[in-house]
């Protein structure tokens, strides 16, 4: 795994961490709070899923035009 792809899961679990902390410190009261954290839960969440499928997909094309280029080599 190279250095970017561990710092790149580094950063998912620490916005994962951020989510369940946000989720256990939520009101479940119907109060203003409660809207708060719900609207900042979804956002971070909308956050998380770029997040992840944008370093995902990154990886994937390196990989892909790594391998793109071995093959012309031959």
């Amino acid at each position: 795994m190279s250095i970017n792809a561990q710092r790149d899961q580094e950063v998912a679990a620490a916005i994962k961490s951020t989510l369940e902390l946000m989720a256990s410190r939520k009101p479940n009261d119907r109060s203003d709070m409660d809207r708060v954290f719900a609207v900042s839960i979804t956002d971070i969440e909308k956050a998380y899923c770029y997040f992840v499928m944008g370093s995902l997909h990154n990886g994937q094309a390196v990989a892909e035009k790594a391998a793109i280029k071995a093959s012309k080599k031959k």
